[in-house]
């Protein structure tokens, strides 16, 4: 079984190094077959006990990497981070939004408004923008599974263009 989480922090970033401690991590999004569950602080055990028996972890790239480890301390199954093999294949920094638009013709959830928003106590909204983006990474990865290209637009040119990405062995 595939897990696909997304994370929200408490705190937005102060600086370009995205502190996971600093930050502090606030809520994850497990979509696990068809369901979602929602961890806190509290359910750490319980997120921890559900990546124990996934045969990989799917998540946006190396800040959802850290963020899980922080909470649940070595991840016990591979990770994947699939805007760190969409970059790679692009030979450039690609966003996730920017790879979501161009390929499923739909917007990713707006990560920086995540903190704002769980300080502002709208929990359920979180839940919600946690959700749309563990589902878009599950699409995402699926395709990548099947074969399929992946389209992005290129951040130089602006064009849209095809990648193909391989996802080579996790870690």
């Amino acid at each position: 079984m595939d897990v696909y989480v997304s994370v929200a922090t408490q705190r937005q970033a102060e600086d370009e190094e995205f502190d996971v401690e600093a930050m502090g991590v606030a809520c994850v999004a497990a979509l696990a077959g068809s369901r979602v569950y929602y961890f806190e602080e509290g359910d750490w055990q319980r997120l921890h006990d559900l990546l124990s028996r996934a045969d990989l972890v799917v998540g946006v790239g190396s800040f959802a990497r850290k963020a899980l480890e922080y909470v649940v301390g070595d991840l016990p199954s591979p990770y994947l981070g699939v805007q760190e093999r969409v970059s790679e294949a692009a030979e450039t920094r690609v966003s996730l939004d920017n790879v979501s638009q161009a390929t499923l013709d739909r917007e990713r959830p707006d990560a920086i408004q995540l903190p704002l928003e769980w300080q502002n106590e709208r929990y359920g909204k979180v839940r919600r923008m946690l959700k749309d983006d563990a589902l878009l990474l599950r699409e995402l990865h699926r395709r990548i599974e099947a074969g399929e290209p992946l389209m992005i637009r290129d951040p130089e040119s602006m064009e849209t263009r095809e990648i193909e990405v391989d996802l080579g062995s996790y870690g």
